[in-house]
């Protein structure tokens, strides 16, 4: 290039973009909308994979004694401050009734409240209305107790068994004198026979959970729900932090028996007989619904007569 082309340059560029300022802006305004639209495709992309995902494992849940179920996605009103209920996408034409109980691919998520024909409300078990009967399952500690035995005739002896047992006994021969003709005793050995020894087996102290029963009530934005007994006497003593929270069913329940709740977080005492309160770790994320499960199954408290 010349020294003249490469003096002139910058103030021809200069130029350029002054009788072509209204170009430059247009260009660069559709360079910016281009950079958008491919952020937002991306962003759309991963969502897209997101809720694929979620409605793979929603559709992978296990069907509830048989229970038929309607899938649906959140379409509005998130919980707030005001509001702890969501809005879906289903209603009475897809057989969605007031009462039934809603859950997505971690646990259950709270029940129908209001349906309409295409769409219905379900109020989340964080609301300070929402009460349900569920069961806490707790393994309880292992105690062997043994028992003094006063009668050693009837003890029982415990004893352990080798791989391989070969014990053998041989009745000794004994002179003797008989009147039998021919016959000399002691003659006859008898054969050797093995020992069969008796064994008492105790099968280990049974591990089993036991279940107790709870009403789980919801308690508004930002605080979590609690468990109080119905009984102030538990069966199985101290409740352990961890312990699974789930549906106790029932005639009268708002929801078939063993949908996962949640998890024991807290145990708060008491004072009194009035037995601990817990506080409960829930599974579903009432703060990210996208798509929910209606099980199709309406309490008797729920319905009306015809």
């Amino acid at each position: 290039e010349s020294v003249a082309r490469v003096v002139t340059r910058p103030a021809t560029n200069a130029w350029y973009g002054i009788t072509h300022y209204n170009d430059v802006t247009v260009e660069n305004e559709l360079l910016r909308e281009k950079i958008a639209q491919q952020e937002g495709a991306a962003v759309a992309a991963a969502a897209s994979v997101r809720l694929s995902q979620e409605l793979l494992a929603l559709n992978g849940l296990p069907t509830l004694a048989g229970i038929n179920s309607v899938s649906a996605q959140v379409i509005g009103d998130s919980p707030s401050n005001f509001s702890q209920s969501v809005e879906i996408d289903q209603g009475t034409e897809s057989g969605i009734k007031v009462g039934m109980p809603v859950l997505n691919a971690a646990g259950l998520v709270g029940r129908i409240t209001q349906v309409f024909a295409n769409r219905a409300v379900v109020m989340l078990i964080t609301d300070p209305q929402y009460a349900l009967s569920v069961k806490i399952i707790n393994a309880p500690k292992t105690t062997v107790t043994t028992a003094p035995n006063e009668d050693p005739a009837s003890a029982v002896t415990i004893v352990s068994v080798p791989d391989s047992i070969d014990p053998q006994i041989t009745v000794p021969t004994v002179p003797a004198t008989s009147n039998i003709a021919g016959f000399t005793p002691g003659s006859i050995v008898a054969p050797r026979t093995p020992i069969i020894s008796s064994s008492l087996t105790i099968p280990p102290g049974s591990n089993v959970s036991v279940r107790e029963t709870g009403i789980l009530e919801g308690r508004g934005v930002g605080r979590v729900p609690t468990v109080r007994f119905i009984d102030a006497t538990q069966r199985f003593g101290v409740v352990q932090p961890g312990s699974p929270i789930v549906t106790a069913g029932g005639s009268l329940s708002l929801a078939p028996p063993d949908i996962v709740v949640g998890t024991v977080s807290r145990v708060k005492e008491r004072l009194g007989t009035a037995g601990p309160i817990l506080e409960i770790d829930i599974v579903a994320d009432l703060s990210n619904l996208s798509f929910v499960r209606i099980l199709l199954y309406q309490p008797i408290t729920e319905r009306t007569a015809p």
